[in-house]
């Protein structure tokens, strides 16, 4: 009897609603390929979050499974130059940031391995900027 009352009450359910609008057929192959690139390209940038020379050069070494050989004594602030870099181009970032930093002493370089960080022979004093 209570089997007989529960599908007479689902029987009893009101009809789906017609949904309109735009939709697309699940299950139906494209009529071209469409390319997915797997390991899409790295792109080198500065982000206001790294906040630092040291800092962002450790998250590009992280993300491109490198070293971070960093040589120097002091870690310096990002400035408006470093947001203008932008590249999918190591060895093009890499010289980006040494002629940004290059009047700090800093030289910037990178091998297969490794991030390298280092001070130029003429290394110009650092002058603090305004607070």
């Amino acid at each position: 009897m209570s089997i007989l009352a529960v599908t007479l009450i689902g029987c009893g359910a009101p009809a789906p609603k017609e949904y309109g609008g735009s939709w697309a057929p699940v299950n139906r192959f494209q009529s071209a390929a469409t390319e997915i690139p797997l390991s899409p390209a790295y792109t080198f940038y500065a982000s206001p979050m790294d906040a630092t020379l040291r800092t962002m050069l450790k998250r590009w070494a992280s993300d491109n499974g490198l070293q971070l050989s960093y040589q120097i004594g002091s870690d310096f602030t990002l400035h408006q130059p470093v947001a203008k870099v932008r590249t999918n181009d190591l060895q093009s970032a890499m010289g980006e940031l040494s002629a940004i930093y290059s009047p700090q002493g800093v030289s910037i370089s990178a091998d297969g391995k490794q991030i390298l960080v280092q001070a130029t022979s003429a290394a110009a004093p650092a002058t603090p900027g305004p607070r």
